[in-house]
Parts: C-alpha cells; sequence; structure tokens
C-alpha cells in the first residue's frame, strides 16, 4: 500500500518526519518497507505547449515538434503516441535536469536537431507509467515552472499490510492510525453538496438473486457526465498512489477505493441494457470478456453482475468491457458492494486474476460503508466531469450487519499485558479507533467494533489493540512468573527421537516427503482444495514414498541407498474388519509410522562378493531395530484374509512384525510389478511400522544373564517334509515337545531339488540342549530328540 504523505495530510495532520512516521506506525503494526521521493531532483522543466506537429522525416514511429514556452520556441523530436497540437506537457529544455542527475544536451535523432525533450510521469519520477507524456492542463501558462503546476515534490510511504488488516488498504484508514497514534483529529472525506434530480427509479433498477454470494449491492446514477482528463491534483495523487490516470470517470472510482478502501466500478449506462442490473451466479459455460481484453470461461461458482441479457463485470475482480466508460459516454451507473470474501478469493484464484478490487474484497470490505462510497464518488463525478446526480440510492441489503460486541474485563487486560492502566485510559485509546466503549455494572467495558474492522473478534483482539496504542515500548519489561512443573513427555514423540537415533546408527539415512500425493484408492483422504492433480491426495503409507525417492536418485545416477522416514500417514476407513496398522476404521487418522528401504547390496568383503539385498536383509533389520528398543518384535506370516499391504509390497515374500498377537507393520521385498524394477533392476526390500503401536508396548527390562557354567550339546534334525509345510510348523512342533533343557532352535538349511520326491522340501534345524545346574548325559539328550522326533512326525515329516 503506498501513501504519499500529502495526500494523507488531508485527512489528518502529520507533524511527525517521514522516518518518524515510519517508526510509529511500524510499532503500531503496520510495517513500513520503504520511503520514497517521488518528483524529486527535477530542475529547470517548464510547461510546453506544442504549437506544431510534423512527421519526422526519417523516422515513421517519430514526430517533429515546435515547442513554446511563452518567450522561445524549440523544435523537438517527439516518440510518444499522445502528443498533439495545442497540447500542454512538461518541457526539459537544454540545461534541465531530470530525476538522476539525467542533464539534457543538444542532441540529434535521425538526423533532425532536437532541442528539448517532453517528458511523461516516469521521467519525472512521479510514477512508473512511461505509456506516453503527462497532459498538463491546457490552460497552463507555457514556460511556467513545473513545480507550479504540479506541487511541490512529495514523500511516499510503502506499508506492507497484513491480511487481518484490510482496513489499511485506504488513506482514511491509515490516517485513522496516525490520528489514534498522534491524537490528531481525523477528518473525513467530505459527502456534503450533492446536487439531486429525479428519481433513480426512472433509470435504475436492482436484482439481488445471489444474496449468499453478495450481502449487499448499492447503486447510483449520474447523468450528463463529460469525459475527459482528470484535474492535474486528483493525477498526482493517482500516480503517486501507484496507479496511471484514464480519465475523470474511471479516476474517481480509483482514487474512491484508495481513499476509502472501498473498491467500486462505473458502467456506461448505454450498455446496461434494460436499465437493469442482476447479481447472480455464473451458468455453466457462460464467459466474459474484462477490461483488459481477456475472455474468461466462468462456472457455476463465480460471481456476476449482468444486466437483462448478459455480463457486464466478474464480481469483485474486473468490469467486463461491454460495458466500459468510453469518450462519449454520457451517463454513469455507480456501483459499491459487498462482496463475501471466500467467493471472490475461489474465482481470482481459479481464473488467475488478481486485481486492486480482488485484493481489498477477498481479505474483506466494510458492509456498511456502500453509501458514504456513492455519496462521495457521486459528489467527486459532479464536481470533476459534471452533471447530475440522480436522486436516492439503491440498495439491497437483506440481511444487515451489525457492529460486533466484545466484552473486555480491565483487569484481564491488565493481566495479559502486565500494566496498571485504568479502565478510563482503556475507553480513551479504545474510542481513538472509533470504537463505541459503554461500562458495565460488572466493572467490564463493552466494545462495539466497527464493521471495517473484521479481525477484532475477541477480548485479547481488543487487548492487542490497547497495547498497540498504549505503545510496546511502554510495557514495563517484567520476568514472566511461571509455575514450574514437569512435562511429561509424550510417549510416541520420545519413541520417535530414539527409533531415528537408532537407524542412523544402523547406516540408514532419513528421506523426508511431503504428504501429498495422487487420488486413488478409497481409503486415502483427500483434499478438498488440491494445489494440483497430483497433490489431491494424502498419502496412506510411507513406503511408496521412499520407493520414489530411490527412483529418483536412481534417475540421476546415484548409487543404491539404505533409506528411512518417520512421518505420519493419512488413512479412511476400509472396508475389512482386520486389525492391523493398514486397517483403519471410522473416520480418517493419522499415527506416525517409520518405514525402511534397503537396495543394492548389503555390503562386501574381500573374501567375498557382494549380496544383493532379499527378504533376509530387511528382516534382519527389523529385528535388530527390536532389540535395540527393548522389545521382542517376531517377523511370522500375515493370516489369511488379513488387511492389504501397500501395492509396492512382494505379493509372496512378505510378512509381518508381529508382538504377541499384535501386527505392527511388515517386511517385504519389492513387488516385481513396480515401475522400478522395470527400468532398474536392482533388488529392494521395505518395511514399515506403526509408531504407535510400538510406543504403547512395554520394554523389556535388563536382566544380568552370567555365562553358563557348563557345555550344551548340539543335535542336527534334518526333515522331509510336504512343499506346503512351513518351517515355523516344523520348529512350533519342535518346542512343543517342551524339553526342559532345550536351550534354542535354528534353521540352517532349506533344500529343494530332484534327489526329493516331488512335492517334497528338506529342511535342517540345529538343536542345542543345555542344563544350568549340570553336564547333559548323552542318554538323556537322546532320550529329547525321540520325544522331538515324534512331535515332528506329527506334522507330516519324515527323518532323512
Amino acid at each position: 500500500m503506498r501513501v504519499p504523505l500529502k495526500w494523507l495530510s488531508e485527512y489528518v495532520d502529520v507533524a511527525q518526519s517521514a522516518q518518524e512516521l515510519s517508526d510509529l506506525l511500524t510499532m503500531a503494526g503496520l510495517q513500513v518497507e520503504l520511503i520514497e521521493k517521488v518528483g524529486a531532483d527535477c530542475t529547470g522543466v517548464v510547461a510546453g505547449r506544442v504549437e506544431k506537429k510534423e512527421r519526422h522525416p526519417n523516422a515513421d514511429k517519430l514526430s517533429l515538434c515546435v515547442v513554446s514556452t511563452g518567450s522561445a520556441q524549440s523544435q523537438v523530436v517527439c516518440g510518444a503516441p499522445n502528443v498533439e497540437e495545442g497540447g500542454v506537457y512538461p518541457f526539459a529544455p537544454i540545461g534541465a535536469v531530470l530525476p538522476g542527475n539525467f542533464k539534457i544536451k543538444r542532441a540529434k535523432l535521425r538526423g533532425v536537431e532536437s532541442e528539448g525533450m517532453l517528458c511523461s510521469a516516469r521521467e519525472l519520477g512521479l510514477s512508473e507509467d512511461a505509456d506516453g507524456l503527462l497532459p498538463l492542463p491546457r490552460d497552463s501558462r507555457p514556460g511556467a515552472p513545473i513545480e507550479e503546476i504540479l506541487g511541490a515534490p512529495d514523500t511516499v510511504l510503502e506499508l506492507s499490510i497484513t491480511p487481518n488488516r484490510p482496513d489499511c488498504l485506504s488513506l482514511v484508514g491509515v490516517a485513522r492510525e496516525v490520528a489514534a497514534l498522534t491524537g490528531a483529529t481525523l477528518r473525513l472525506p467530505d459527502t456534503s453538496g450533492l446536487r439531486e434530480h429525479g428519481p433513480i427509479g426512472d433509470h435504475l433498477s436492482v436484482e439481488l438473486a445471489a444474496a449468499d454470494g453478495c450481502p449487499r449491492y448499492s447503486a447510483r446514477v449520474v447523468r450528463g457526465v463529460s469525459v475527459r482528463p482528470s484535474p492535474v491534483w486528483m493525477q498526482r495523487h493517482l500516480q503517486a498512489a501507484g496507479l496511471r490516470p484514464i480519465n475523470n470517470v474511471v479516476d474517481v472510482t480509483n482514487f474512491v477505493m484508495l481513499e476509502t478502501g472501498h473498491p467500486m466500478h462505473a458502467f456506461d449506462a448505454r450498455y446496461v441494457h434494460g436499465n437493469r442490473i442482476v447479481i447472480r451466479w455464473a451458468a455453466a459455460g457462460e464467459s466474459i470478456t474484462t477490461l483488459d481484453g481477456t475472455a474468461l470461461a466462468l462456472t457455476t461458482q463465480d460471481l456476476l453482475i449482468a444486466d437483462a441479457e448478459r455480463g457486464v463485470a466478474l464480481a469483485g475482480i474486473m468490469g467486463g468491457q461491454n460495458s466500459e466508460i468510453r469518450d462519449d459516454t454520457t451517463n454513469v451507473v455507480l456501483e459499491a458492494a459487498y462482496f463475501d470474501p471466500v467467493t471472490i478469493r475461489r474465482s481470482s484464484r481459479r481464473l488467475r486474476i488478481h486485481t486492486d478490487s480482488s485484493h481489498r474484497f477477498e481479505r474483506g470490505c466494510d458492509p456498511n460503508a456502500t453509501l458514504r462510497v456513492l455519496d462521495r464518488a457521486a459528489l467527486l463525478l459532479q464536481e470533476l466531469a459534471g452533471g447530475e446526480t440522480a436522486g436516492g440510492r439503491i440498495d439491497c441489503y437483506p440481511r444487515p450487519i451489525a457492529p460486533r460486541q466484545v466484552t473486555v474485563r480491565p483487569a484481564r487486560v491488565n493481566q495479559l499485558l502486565g500494566t496498571d492502566l485504568p479502565p478510563a485510559t482503556m475507553t480513551e485509546l479504545l474510542q481513538r479507533l472509533q470504537m463505541q466503549v459503554t461500562s458495565g455494572q460488572d466493572g467490564t467495558l463493552r466494545v462495539d467494533v466497527p464493521t471495517f474492522r473484521p479481525d477484532v473478534e475477541l477480548e485479547e483482539d481488543v487487548i492487542e489493540e490497547v497495547a498497540r496504542l498504549h505503545g510496546y515500548d511502554n510495557i514495563p519489561v517484567q520476568p514472566p512468573l511461571v509455575r514450574a512443573l514437569p512435562v511429561e513427555d509424550v510417549p510416541v514423540l520420545a519413541m520417535i527421537r530414539q527409533v531415528r537415533a537408532e537407524l542412523a546408527g544402523m547406516g540408514l539415512e532419513e528421506s523426508l516427503h511431503l504428504s501429498f500425493t495422487a487420488t486413488a484408492p478409497t481409503e486415502r483422504v483427500s483434499v478438498a482444495n488440491p494445489l494440483a492433480e497430483e497433490s489431491g491426495g494424502l498419502r496412506s503409507n510411507l513406503a511408496e514414498s521412499l520407493v520414489s525417492a530411490l527412483q529418483f536418485n536412481l534417475n540421476r545416477q546415484n548409487r543404491p541407498a539404505w533409506l528411512f522416514e518417520i512421518s505420519r500417514v493419512f488413512a479412511a476407513h476400509t472396508a475389512t474388519g482386520e486389525e492391523s496398522p493398514f486397517s483403519f476404521k471410522s473416520l480418517p487418522t493419522q499415527p506416525y509410522h517409520v518405514a525402511l528401504l534397503v537396495s543394492g547390496t548389503a555390503g562386501s568383503d574381500w573374501r567375498s562378493g557382494a549380496r544383493p539385498v532379499d527378504f533376509h536383509t530387511i528382516k534382519g533389520l527389523v529385528e535388530a531395530l527390536g532389540r535395540r528398543l527393548r522389545l521382542a518384535l517376531e517377523v511370522r506370516p500375515l493370516p489369511e484374509g488379513a488387511a492389504p499391504l501397500p501395492p509396492v509390497a512382494h505379493p509372496s515374500r512378505r510378512a509381518g512384525v508381529w508382538h504377541q498377537q499384535s501386527c505392527l507393520g511388515f517386511v517385504a521385498e519389492l513387488s516385481p510389478d513396480a515401475p522400478l524394477l522395470k527400468r532398474y533392476p536392482v533388488p529392494v526390500a521395505l518395511a514399515e511400522l506403526d509408531l504407535e503401536l510400538i510406543a504403547a508396548l512395554p520394554q523389556d527390562v535388563p536382566r544380568h544373564k552370567p555365562l553358563p557354567a557348563f557345555p550344551k550339546a548340539e543335535r542336527d534334525l534334518a526333515v522331509l517334509l510336504p512343499a506346503e509345510v512351513r518351517h515355523e510348523t516344523v520348529e512350533a512342533a519342535i518346542r512343543s515337545a517342551r524339553i526342559p533343557f532345550l536351550e534354542a532352535v535354528s534353521l540352517f538349511d532349506v533344500f529343494t531339488g530332484k534327489n526329493l520326491p516331488a512335492g517334497k522340501k528338506s529342511v535342517a534345524f540345529n538343536l542345542a540342549f543345555r542344563a544350568p545346574e549340570r553336564t547333559l548325559t548323552d542318554a538323556e539328550v537322546d532320550d529329547a530328540m525321540q520325544k522331538i522326533v515324534e512331535r515332528v512326525r506329527e506334522t507330516g515329516g519324515e527323518l532323512r
């Protein structure tokens, strides 16, 4: 928001310097990013009248002009498209100095000598507009210093207005802040002296058919205007504020928007068909061409200002080309409305149009200011364009919005701020901001918040206003008095820290990803307003992200990686009733998960080559992690009918990670259908665990176990089994013999081949026996083996 100080001074007396005012506003929450001088460092520039204009003999786009300064005439070569005979423009003769210490010298352009330069607003340092020369009033005296016509140089403050302060997107809003901070008197724009003739109903009717998108719509009609350039003072104000002057009618609407912060629009009444305006939602497939010539395809969520036949403006964003103000416009319809901020934001974002108008409506304008805004614009039009205003105003306001009332406790104010302000001081500070304050019988203050302050809703918001005006630097510095209470750590967060440290210590690298993903499976949570199609959902597992990260690295010729990620997953309910980390019920949940991925090789040394990673590699990592966490994690098959795993998991080389009867996650090799394997034949295995479930498990208490005092006895057991019998079944049978001194059972060989009967496989176990108080005899071990063999035969196995 650009705030010219000369313009600001019309509403409040500014006794401070630009730097002092900048510091004052910044400390009050209105950050000043830049202090800029406009129209400075310009000497010798005068008003010059173009007495004669001819075509340049050697260039099609240049003109040869004779410029009079009253006492002399100069030949000037000019390239501006808007130069015309009889026009008066800023003229920099030889010896004049423009901003940037640019000194005008005699020059020859395309073979013709030029004795000075006709200037644009940009060349004078007034604005960034360089589209043409800056026109001066035709009655300006040739040779008059430019400062005499345009006034002295101005200073502009560039303010960074946060989205919660739409009231300060105006000169009056900033002036209100200055008046409140300094105690000066605020002068509001004058709306008196308006001449009215004839009822407005003879010229216009309004139908509000979309009150949910437009809670209020107001209009006035001004007839008999004359479209011409605005006076210099208005042009200077607009240029200093960053807008380009167009003509007096359009400039009035822009001037009032900058002055009051309330956007408005002017229609040529000739092109409002049926003398009727309808505020409605656009029809599907409807389109409109805006003032900048852009054809826009609309949807039923776009709000449209229409006449009896077609749309004439995109509500709150930009007017239509079919009803714009033209040079021959005589009758004008003025619009001032309050549009729903969400509606304007949605259309502006979808259509990728951001204007000064949409910027203000998105943040929230004052719904009760439309009539004042119309009166101000109509008065300025009468002064600058002539004409008469039709009597009365059309005001569609079915559900008036009243000022919000907030109850404030003075004791609470002082408690939060650490001050000792009396209620009278609080009342006086708030009244400076045009808030009405009354005292309640219970000692509270009832504050009526004006509708131009949509950000003030709670007691804390009002307290913030008291703090701003009292001055943050006036609040005494005191050490905070807090009760030192121990904070109990959240179990899952403590587990996350431990798991992260353990996995990093095991050689894995952490990978971080966004939680957005494409929407496909029904159990995924979808995003209501995605930034892109590929970000329409929230991921339900982490394993897929790690596979994508691996492919990203392989695409850039990086080595296969060992990765892990800890983050939340988001999952909706699923039809299955099986309880697992990937079976969510009822409302969407967002538990913390950890995913691991290994690829490439598991390491090598000088004695052996590299060993590709496989199911057993990732199984070993998960079991090692469990030991470090002091948890008895087991990798066991998933039961029939278990909840489906992520599609990146291998359809058969997979298993569950269990703690007793609770499934905590899975381990698997990468699915052969994964796109990554079709391009890179690299071995990949992965796992994913639910950290919320793991954090709830009791950790094993470390206990000292002395070294065995007696030797162990070992036996090998080779069993011929049907191919469909799992080795876990045989191990369970061995343990079911309940041999008290059976210390360990470990599988060391699985064999299938030509020497075995069809449909058979051979598995071999190593059994370790040890008694804690004596050395076992061979007879005891042989007897134990006999019992074990009997149990194994019950599974269909035979000794080899």
